[in-house]
Parts: structure tokens; C-alpha cells; sequence
């Protein structure tokens, strides 16, 4: 199994933030619609490198906060102990998930 990631690294406010876009990889440059709700899986976030499980469970236990697209990619997200399934929500027939790590 392949997934589309891309990590952003920022540094604010003396925090450094690392950020995991991670997606199913046809999903990339798609609108999902549900309602009046519109998600654009937007390249310039979402689109870095295909990578495999292993690569993209490595960035996982680093993130601060991670975004998820994709049935394949939520699916991750839960097993590597970050997302509750009861939390993914759904645009159209599609899963997204967040999570943010909170630091004191």
C-alpha cells in the first residue's frame, strides 16, 4: 500500500511544529462534497512523496498534528493509535480525520 505525504515543518513562537498531510494518493487534487460542505484535497498540502506504511508510521510518531484522507490513510492513523474511529467524519463516501498532539 501506497500514500501520498507531505511534511511541513514549522517553527512559531519557538515551538517546532511537524505537520503530516497524508492521503490516499487518487484523491489528490479532488473536491469532496457533502452538503454544503466543500474539501479540497489541495496538492500544494497534500502532494510530497509515495511512500510506504512503515515510511509514513515513522513521520506519524513525530507529528504534532497530522491530517488524513482517505479510507486507506484513515485506516493508518488508526492503527498506529492516533485516530478514534468514532472521530472520522466523512465528506461524501470519503474519511478525514485530524489529530494534534497537545504539549504543556
Amino acid at each position: 500500500m501506497k500514500y501520498m505525504m507531505k511534511v511541513h515543518e514549522v517553527v512559531r513562537y519557538g515551538i517546532r511544529e511537524v505537520i503530516v498531510a497524508l492521503c490516499d494518493p487518487e484523491l489528490v487534487g479532488r473536491t469532496l462534497k457533502e452538503g454544503e460542505v466543500e474539501f479540497f484535497v489541495n496538492p500544494r498540502f497534500y502532494e510530497g512523496e509515495l511512500v510506504e506504511e512503515e515510511e509514513a508510521k515513522s513521520w506519524l510518531e513525530r507529528a504534532t498534528i497530522a491530517n488524513f484522507v482517505g479510507e486507506n490513510s484513515v485506516e493508518l492513523g488508526i492503527k498506529a493509535g492516533l485516530v478514534d474511529p468514532e472521530n472520522v467524519k466523512r465528506i461524501g463516501k470519503v474519511a478525514h480525520a485530524q489529530t494534534v498532539l497537545m504539549l504543556e
